[in-house]
């Protein structure tokens, strides 16, 4: 994402700078389409390397993918560009709407469902700054974020008008000075609380070797020892990885009976991924399961609810519905699946509903190195922020370790897991930002459309921005040479 944002500096200069052409709207999408072609593409660089090694039937995606994001960039820089020259507003503030805009539509369940691609993740390792998240969200950054590249574009394009250049380069960086104070205040007043401590046992078994079913009782076998070594601590929960099992729980009754053993013989509850195939159901469900310290396995289990766009869509797996939340000493916790920790509602229904802490579980193999851990972990460190707890990544072939409600994330095996008494304003708001961005936007544009000759009536909200003058010919009267 950090090139991504990099890239939006020189695209929204050049966008500005197209006011004083007359090329309109098709100008501006043409550029936008080049823009969702190439630096929205960036972010996802390694994506296609991913599928290409793990799901080679689905390589073909890539190139609708690709078109997909150069039409969004295109209505993304034509809606800027439109509303700009019809109402007059700052281009910085246009731009940030419209970007929330399109941030709100990828991650819409009905089209896409993939928040994934959040401009805000790219500053959650800039602590002091990503501490906004807990009153705008992860979208409240991204707004942010645009904001200020719209605004050092614009400073680059005026640069020939040194005070009105000025005046825009002052305000990013009064915002950043602000943003930044605010940041450095939040996480020295924040009261921590200790909640519970926890063991998570990580792995780094390769993608091909972890569904090898003459690896499976190998794999179950290693995870049970090093727990063991784990319950030395006297933790409240021990944590496994997503899919630690490798198969379906109810068709491997032995692992099931050790896990519980083992739950039983440290007193120590065990939360282990596996696949759950309910009875009755035509599809398994990647799943959490819950043993408790007594070596009873829980009844309910965790489904994943928010499943990876074609990968796990079309491969079988079905999608949950409930969230239940398990107890680990005197609190209760939630659990996200990998892909879920990028989306930020999930761990606010369980922050609502009194969660102290999550538990993330990702299987990180099947990246190869790539860059989707550090993009999930950045995505967790704005979840910790925005709710103001802890949340503890337990990962295969990732990163695992616990981020504290400041966002702070430390590599480790056992840790004690923090939160904070009471809510943020973006636990009891949610997601304000793109509801206000999106209803603006759609005033915005259909006044535009309804009153499109009106503009002098409605100065300042709707002026429009004069077109650079056409070419005339040159006049010739009876003095002229050559007449």
């Amino acid at each position: 994402m950090t090139l991504l944002l990099l890239c939006l500096v020189p695209a929204l200069a050049a966008l500005r700078g197209l006011e004083k052409r007359a090329g309109g709207a098709a100008a501006d999408a043409r550029l936008g389409s080049i823009f969702g072609a190439t630096a929205m593409a960036s972010a996802l660089w390694w994506l296609p390397l991913t599928i290409w090694r793990y799901h080679p039937p689905l390589i073909g995606l890539v190139v609708p993918a690709l078109a997909a994001l150069a039409i969004m960039g295109a209505a993304l820089f034509a809606a800027i560009g439109w509303l700009r020259r019809r109402t007059g507003l700052p281009f910085p503030l246009l731009a940030a709407m419209t970007w929330i805009c399109l941030e709100w539509f990828i991650a819409r369940r009905e089209v896409f469902d993939f928040p994934w691609f959040t401009l805000g993740i790219a500053v959650a390792g800039v602590t002091p700054l990503a501490q906004l998240a807990d009153v705008g969200g992860a979208h409240g950054l991204s707004a942010l974020l645009v904001a200020a590249c719209a605004a050092l574009g614009e400073a680059l394009v005026l640069r020939t008008d040194r005070r009105a250049s000025r005046a825009r380069l002052l305000a990013v960086c009064a915002g950043l000075i602000a943003a930044l104070g605010y940041g450095e205040w939040r996480m020295a007043t924040l009261t921590l609380r200790p909640a519970a401590l926890v063991a998570v046992v990580s792995t780094d078994i390769g993608a091909n070797e972890k569904w090898d079913s003459q690896h499976g009782n190998r794999q179950v076998d290693r995870l049970i020892a090093m727990s063991r070594l784990a319950a030395v601590t006297r933790p409240a929960l021990i944590a496994w990885p997503e899919v630690a099992v490798p198969g379906v729980l109810q068709d491997h009754r032995p692992w099931d009976s050790a896990i519980a053993e083992l739950a039983a013989a440290t007193r120590t509850p065990v939360l282990a991924g596996a696949l759950d195939h309910t009875a009755g159901a035509a599809t398994s469900a990647n799943a959490a399961f819950f043993y408790e310290a007594g070596g009873g396995r829980a009844r309910s289990a965790y489904h994943k609810r928010a499943l990876v766009p074609f990968v796990e869509r079309f491969s079988g797996v079905g999608a949950g519905r409930a969230a239940p939340m398990f107890p680990a000493g005197r609190d209760r916790f939630g659990v996200l699946i990998c892909y879920e920790s990028a989306f930020g509602e999930l761990a606010r229904d369980y922050r609502i509903r009194g969660a102290a802490f999550l538990v993330n579980m990702a299987n990180d193999a099947w990246y190869a190195g790539a860059g989707g851990p550090s993009q999930g972990l950045a995505h967790l460190r704005l979840r910790a922020i925005e709710q103001r707890m802890g949340i503890v990544r337990v990962a295969n072939g990732g990163p695992s370790g616990f981020i504290d409600p400041a966002g702070r994330f430390t590599r480790g095996a056992a840790a004690v897991v923090t939160t904070v008494s009471g809510v943020t304003f973006a636990t009891r708001a949610g997601d304000w930002v793109s509801t206000m961005a999106v209803a603006c936007t759609a005033v915005l544009l259909s006044l535009g459309l309804l009153f499109p000759n009106r503009s002098a009536r409605y100065a300042p909200l709707f002026v429009t921005v004069p077109p650079a003058p056409a070419r005339q010919a040159p006049e010739y009267s009876r003095s002229s040479p050559g007449y």
